[in-house]
């Protein structure tokens, strides 16, 4: 949340904005859940939407707003917000939270890619931190692409510290 509130220029002291902040980003990863429910690709354009409009650092992250949201997305309100209630909701997410940790992942934004061609036991994973550059994600689309075996074994040029295999 520190690099966050840095990146956005807010004062890192403020804890009642810190407060703020961490829950609207905790309800927006349980929203995220509750929508994979209705299907990872609705999910997905949610999760885009919220992260693109939502006025985490100057409003509050509120009902009114997701329920714009879950419209736009074409989601089912009524199910979304039953969805949300259910306690495999908070166990996904506590599930992501252990992931993120094992994986090592302490820089925003982070992005994991694994080889689904491989078992799972082989380590065949990516981890890129602090994706600054959008430019980079069809860049990375391409290295996959065009050497796939190559990509989850050796460090492409360029990439520096932030690439890790793992």
């Amino acid at each position: 949340m520190e690099q966050f509130m840095k990146r956005e220029q807010l004062s890192v002291g403020n804890l009642a904005k810190r407060n703020q902040l961490l829950r609207a980003a905790y309800n927006l990863a349980l929203d995220y859940k509750a929508a994979q429910y209705q299907g990872n690709k609705k999910a997905r354009m949610l999760l885009l939407r919220l992260q693109q409009h939502a006025p985490l650092v100057r409003y509050q992250y509120d009902a009114a707003f997701v329920a714009k949201m879950l419209d736009k997305c074409k989601l089912d309100q009524e199910m979304f917000y039953e969805d949300r209630q259910r306690s495999e909701v908070k166990m996904g997410f506590d599930s992501d939270q252990r992931t993120a940790n094992q994986m090592g992942i302490t820089q925003t934004p982070s992005l994991v890619i694994v080889d689904t061609d491989r078992k799972v036991d082989d380590g065949h994973a990516v981890l890129i931190e602090q994706i600054g550059d959008p430019a980079l994600i069809p860049h990375l689309c391409d290295l996959i692409r065009t050497d796939p075996a190559g990509f989850f074994t050796e460090r492409p040029e360029n990439m520096g510290s932030n690439f890790r295999i793992f």
